[in-house]
C-alpha cells in the first residue's frame, strides 16, 4: 500500500476545514427550516391535496366506469338494432329484386301490349273498313227492304194458295199411294 505524504501532511488543515464546511451547511440547513414550514407538514398538506385529487380521480373513474356500463348497455341495444337493421336489410334486398324482377316482368308485358296494342290499331283500320262496307251493305239492304217486304207479302199469299192446293189434293193422296204401289207391282213384273 502507498501512503501519500501530501494527503498526511495536509490531513489537519483539511479535517478543520471541512468540520467548518460541515458546521456551515449545517447553519444553512438550521436557518432553511426557521425560515421554511415544518417540512412535515408541507408533506402533510401534500398528502392531503394528493388525497382530494385522489378522491376527485375516484370519483371520475367511478363515473367512467358507470359511463362504461351505460356504453355496453347501449352498445348491446345497438348490436341487437343492428342485428334487426340486418335481418330488415336483407328482407329489403330480397324485396329490391323482387321489384327488379317485377320491373323486367312489366317491361315485356309493356313491350308485348304494345306489340299488341299496335295490332289493335290495325285491326281498327281494317275494321273501319268493315264498318264502312257494312255502311254501304246496310243502304243497299234499307233501299232493297221495301221489295223485300213486297216479296215477303207474295210469299205469304204463296203460302195461302199452296195450303189451298194442299187441302184439295190432301183427299187425292190415298188414291195417289195406290196407284203408285199398282205401279210398283207393274215395273217389278216386268224386270
Amino acid at each position: 500500500m502507498s501512503v501519500d505524504l501530501k494527503s498526511i501532511a495536509l490531513a489537519p488543515v483539511r479535517v478543520p476545514l471541512r468540520i467548518a464546511q460541515a458546521l456551515d451547511d449545517l447553519a444553512d440547513i438550521a436557518e432553511r427550516a426557521r425560515r421554511d414550514p415544518d417540512p412535515v407538514e408541507e408533506v402533510r398538506v401534500r398528502i392531503d391535496a394528493l388525497l382530494l385529487q385522489l378522491d376527485a380521480l375516484n370519483m371520475v373513474v367511478r363515473e367512467v366506469r358507470d359511463g362504461g356500463r351505460e356504453l355496453t348497455e347501449v352498445a348491446k341495444a345497438v348490436a341487437v338494432m343492428g342485428t334487426a337493421l340486418h335481418e330488415t336489410a336483407i328482407s329489403l334486398d330480397a324485396t329490391g329484386r323482387t321489384i327488379v324482377s317485377g320491373g323486367q316482368d312489366l317491361t315485356a308485358v309493356a313491350t308485348l301490349l304494345h306489340v299488341d296494342t299496335r295490332e289493335l290499331i290495325d285491326g281498327g283500320e281494317d275494321l273501319t273498313a268493315v264498318s264502312d262496307k257494312l255502311e254501304t251493305h246496310m243502304r243497299i239492304f234499307r233501299a232493297a227492304l221495301p221489295r223485300l217486304l213486297k216479296g215477303l207479302d207474295t210469299v205469304e199469299e204463296l203460302e195461302t194458295a199452296v195450303e189451298t192446293v194442299a187441302e184439295t189434293v190432301e183427299p187425292l193422296q190415298g188414291a195417289a199411294e195406290r196407284v203408285g204401289r199398282v205401279t210398283n207391282r207393274l215395273s217389278r213384273g216386268r224386270g
